[in-house]
């Protein structure tokens, strides 16, 4: 089993104390900063910067079924893609951030395709962290919050953010200043045929893209946009799976989840940034 202590050694270099900004040394299981505050480091590896708890650890079914999705290949056309972009463009051996990254799948899948990089994972959820942790070896996990990155100025050459909330004011301020941010997002049509079902289609008007845009022109400049189209096959645990992990489809009445087809359309759309 792999060294988790050489795991994060390699990133001290761009890890800062969360309360008074100091660079970290390694001590003893920990990572203490010259001010003597000191965070642990957990069996698994995992290191914990959130000072302030922000969500509970009633999580963890949520997060298993986040899981379940992702290694069924729900996004697989997604994160091949995904490897073929970093590729050209973002050196080897150079630090991919997945800001928000859940329980880690997806990372690690990106991981597996392009073992040559160095794969960062953070998310607000000790539940979260704690799973990837304990199953994804090769990528360093911390708890931190997005709205307070315990990571130096000018340091991180991709941002990933995944279907997930983002802080562009951060995510900007960390990336390097010919660093890539990768923004994700649902497009309209994305699980129409449940959201059809379930909501009569009440929800066919979305707007939620220029909302995303606007933000993302801010502080970025877009370089370019890939949409994603395609159709997949539901079984019936996968849609199961599906519906515990979107809180917009959770407390329907069976006789609608009965209703719901065996496949759905993926509509996503890939905004690619560099920093202004």
């Amino acid at each position: 089993m792999q060294d988790k202590h050489l795991n994060i050694k390699k990133y001290l270099d761009i890890l800062c104390c969360p309360i008074c900004y100091d660079g970290f040394c390694f001590s003893h299981k920990r990572l203490k900063c010259i001010k003597n505050h000191s965070f642990d480091i957990s069996k698994n590896g995992y290191i914990n910067f959130n000072i302030k708890k922000a969500y509970s650890d009633n999580e963890l079914k949520f997060f298993l079924n986040q899981r379940k999705i992702i290694l069924s290949g729900l996004f697989d056309e997604v994160i091949e893609k995904l490897k073929y972009i970093v590729i050209k463009n973002i050196p080897a051996k150079s630090i991919i951030l997945n800001a928000c990254c859940g329980e880690g799948s997806l990372l690690h899948k990106l991981n597996l395709l392009s073992p040559e990089y160095n794969y960062m994972g953070i998310d607000i959820s000790r539940t979260a962290i704690k799973l990837a942790s304990k199953k994804f070896e090769n990528i360093l996990w911390f708890i931190s919050n997005i709205d307070n990155l315990n990571i130096k100025n000018n340091s991180i050459d991709l941002i990933l953010n995944f279907l997930a909330p983002a802080n562009y004011k951060e995510f900007s301020r960390i990336l390097k200043n010919n660093g890539y941010f990768f923004k994700i997002i649902p497009s309209e049509n994305h699980f129409i045929e449940i959201r059809d079902i379930l909501f009569y289609n009440r929800y066919r008007n979305y707007k939620g893209e220029n909302v995303v845009e606007k933000y993302f022109s801010k502080r970025f400049k877009m370089n370019e946009v890939i949409e994603f189209l395609y159709k997949k096959k539901l079984s019936e645990g996968l849609r199961d799976h599906l519906l515990k992990t979107n809180r917009a489809f959770i407390g329907f009445q069976k006789n609608k989840i009965e209703r719901l087809p065996d496949e759905v359309t993926i509509h996503l759309k890939l905004f690619i940034g560099t920093k202004k």
